[in-house]
């Protein structure tokens, strides 16, 4: 678990999970995206159940809006934003969804890669020579 903005760092007991990442084609830059928290909770806002930074990312680059809403209608789950974006991800494979085979979700003429990732213990996980 990453606290504060980054600094400090919980480690978790490990939990098999398998998502599906959606990919703009876009990055969010992390420092605008803190900036643009703050400047929400100063209005009292930019609390979400998940990624406190969901609010201030889409602020940052409000197209991310679009491709959360989408990502959301496509599979009917409740869509995460992971870090400060611009990935977004839904718990299940792109199976689970309905989505066996499909590679990237469209928007007009702009497409988005879809990837299915699986989380692993940190045993398998660590980079050799650390």
């Amino acid at each position: 678990m990453v606290r504060g903005i980054g600094e400090r760092l919980e480690e978790l007991d490990f939990v098999e999970r398998r998502v599906t990442l959606l990919v703009p084609p876009f990055g969010v830059n992390t420092a605008a995206a803190y900036r643009a928290l703050d400047e929400l909770r100063n209005e009292g806002r930019g609390r979400h159940d998940r990624n406190d930074l969901t609010e201030a990312a889409e602020r940052v680059m409000p197209e991310l809006a679009l491709w959360r809403a989408e990502f959301e209608r496509v599979t009917g789950s409740d869509v995460v934003l992971a870090g400060s974006g611009s990935t977004l991800f839904v718990e299940g494979t792109r199976a689970d969804h309905g989505l066996e085979g499909v590679e990237e979700l469209r928007i007009a003429e702009v497409g988005a890669m879809l990837l299915d990732a699986v989380t692993v213990p940190k045993e398998v996980g660590e980079p050799k020579g650390l």
